[in-house]
């Protein structure tokens, strides 16, 4: 699920029916379930993206430090990439500055980050949900006081 539409889904349903909070009040758990079942998804997403990105991390140290053969590379579809860098001698002390310029690594890590942002609108609806019947009974305090109850 892309962002957009996590935000399209909690602009629809974050809408409370002054006019019916019998029924909001109860439509609390459906929600709940609806994005927390989002929430555990999109977050094993993430969880699968940074095992991926250690594993990115440690060929491409691997190819930086002269042990993958050109074979291994050309398995992984990386040997174009690399034709320009060629075989020259890289000093341990620079492949973490070649590790943090790589476009591989580096496109994974921005598609983590947005990852994260994701899990973290969601961590933040499941609270807003939570608080949700908190929010209902509020607004039926105050109907009760305008009304002079």
């Amino acid at each position: 699920m892309t962002l957009d539409e996590i935000f399209e889904n909690w602009d629809k349903d974050s809408k409370i029916d002054r006019m019916n909070l019998a029924e909001e009040v109860l439509n609390i758990p459906k929600l709940h379930n609806k994005y927390y079942r989002i929430y555990v998804n999109e977050r094993l997403i993430l969880a699968k993206q940074e095992s991926d990105l250690k594993r990115i991390e440690c060929l491409r140290h691997d190819f930086y430090s002269g042990v993958i053969d050109d074979e291994s590379l050309k398995e992984m579809g990386w040997m174009e990439e690399f034709s320009d860098i060629g075989r020259r001698n890289i000093l341990k002390s620079e492949i973490p500055r070649y590790l943090n310029a790589d476009k591989v690594v580096v496109d994974k890590n921005l598609k983590i980050s947005l990852q994260r942002e994701k899990v973290q609108l969601l961590d933040s609806i499941i609270k807003s949900l939570t608080n949700r019947g908190y929010q209902i009974k509020s607004a039926i305090d105050f109907i009760k006081f305008q009304a002079g109850a």
